[in-house]
């Protein structure tokens, strides 16, 4: 969970691309730019969910002393709390505001 969203989002950037553009040039530099969105797409979701199943267990289990977990109920609990994370609601709110604009409607702040 919280373990691969520390050893994922390190400074890749900051980091990587100096390397990467030393190793194999200016062009492959921004291949590194690339991995964010995967980064944020894949293994945040993936790390969000395990977290909140953990946690979802641990009440669970706090609460029912030894009864059987029901897994539709936590299931239905993570996928709720995952809707109200900041992050994916980010995520929606400007595929959605992409898909309806238009990447060239979109407002340039700076």
């Amino acid at each position: 969970g919280i373990f691969g969203i520390f050893t994922t989002q390190s400074n890749d950037i900051a980091l990587g691309l100096p390397i990467v553009a030393a190793s194999f040039g200016e062009e492959y530099g921004t291949y590194i730019f690339l991995l964010a969105p995967v980064q944020l797409l894949f293994l945040n979701l993936m790390s969000l969910i395990l977290m909140e199943i953990t946690t979802q267990k641990k009440i669970a289990l706090g609460s029912s002393q030894g009864a059987e977990i029901n897994n539709s109920s936590i299931a239905c609990t993570v996928f709720t709390k995952l809707l109200k994370s900041p992050i994916v609601m980010s995520c929606i709110l400007g595929l959605f505001i992409n898909v309806t604009a238009g990447p060239e409607n979109i407002p340039f702040f700076f």
